[in-house]
């Protein structure tokens, strides 16, 4: 199996010659390849649709379940001819080569699935051929996930499919703590890595957190939903305490939602930002492991050079394994490049014997 920045790097690498297709259970990540080649490739975009004319590609998004014939082209009746004109989703407009990401093509109907077959051996809509260069990568789900997801064999015989990894729990909190991601879902998902298990695996049969086909689970856990559940911790003192585990039991599972609502009242213990920066001396140091976590998960996207003296002053209060859980962890974020050069901050890392090799 492979992850999915080593995925992206073999379409970025192959992908105008071989049609990649990206497998998985659900809610992996697989749709954020178009994102991640823009990155490789040094471009601005950000969301399916939001093109810039400086960027070297032009990136589309192709939501295949929801495709019919009039997606690849329409008929044009001119001086008693007729022909068809391809779809403005294709981008013949645009001479830029393209990137496609074909997602979920192996739920797309049974009638417009040859229409791709073109695309994904020769870079053809019908007649019209993609500008030189161009990319087409394709995604679904494994056929054990019960989706419907189907290809007839010479379809098949078109791509190259490539099981792809679920994220451990050490990857995820490291996208998760450069993305914004909500410190009490990033504690969870420390204390209970099984949470990044998959069914798949030998004794996941039994979690109550994840995805798997044999049992009708309704909401789960999974990267995708994970995120989800981010943005309602973000706004839970809106929403209440009722709301809050309501929706997070929609969104992650029951199982999962009533851990993560254990946090709610360790996260009172956790001293505010502002009381750590202006007195970081006396500052009481939380109790309790769990509130001991949130700090660490909450505090290294807040570090800056501006208040980091204060911070290891208050933070190496702490014990030993903490402080190294929140070193490696800060060493995988953004601002480790800046603070790394800042004197003051050096030399209290050399003093606790913090290796960041």
């Amino acid at each position: 199996m492979a992850s999915l920045a080593q995925a992206a790097k073999l379409i970025a690498t192959a992908g105008q010659k071989v049609t990649v297709m990206l497998k998985s259970e659900p809610g992996c990540g697989k749709s954020s390849t178009l994102l991640n080649l823009a990155r490789l490739n040094g471009d601005k975009w950000r969301r399916a649709g939001d093109q810039h004319p400086e960027d070297a590609y032009q990136y589309i998004y192709a939501d295949c379940p929801l495709m019919d014939l009039p997606d690849f082209a329409m008929p044009v009746v001119e001086n008693k001819t007729t022909f068809f004109a391809p779809s403005s989703l294709w981008g013949f407009n645009d001479a830029r080569p393209k990137v496609i990401m074909l997602d979920e093509v192996s739920k797309a109907p049974n009638v417009v699935k040859p229409m791709f077959t073109r695309l994904m051996l020769e870079r053809c809509i019908g007649e019209f051929k993609l500008p030189e260069g161009s990319i087409v990568f394709a995604t679904g789900n494994n056929a054990s996930d019960g989706g419907g997801d189907t290809m007839q064999g010479h379809i098949n015989n078109r791509i190259t499919a490539v099981n792809i990894n679920k994220p451990s729990s050490e990857e995820w909190i490291d996208w998760g703590v450069n993305n914004g991601v909500n410190e009490i879902l990033l504690t969870a998902v420390h204390q209970f890595p099984h949470v990044m298990q998959s069914y798949l695996e030998d004794g996941a049969k039994d979690n109550p957190y994840i995805f798997n086909p044999k049992r009708n689970t309704g909401a789960f856990a999974s990267p995708r939903s994970l995120e989800k559940a981010s943005y309602i911790l973000d706004g839970r003192d809106a929403f209440g305490y009722e709301l809050t585990q309501e929706a997070l039991e929609g969104t992650v599972g029951v199982s999962f939602a009533r851990d993560l609502m254990a946090y709610l009242s360790v996260a009172k213990e956790v001293p505010t930002w502002e009381e750590i920066l202006q007195n970081p001396k006396k500052t009481k140091v939380p109790d309790s492991p769990a509130a001991q976590l949130l700090l660490v998960f909450g505090s290294i996207p807040k570090v800056n050079k501006d208040n980091a003296a204060a911070w290891v002053e208050y933070f190496f209060r702490f014990d030993t394994e903490v402080r190294m859980l929140w070193a490696r962890q800060f060493k995988n974020s953004k601002a480790f490049v800046d603070l790394v050069n800042v004197k003051e901050f050096r030399k209290v890392l050399s003093e606790d014997c913090w290796v960041f090799q």
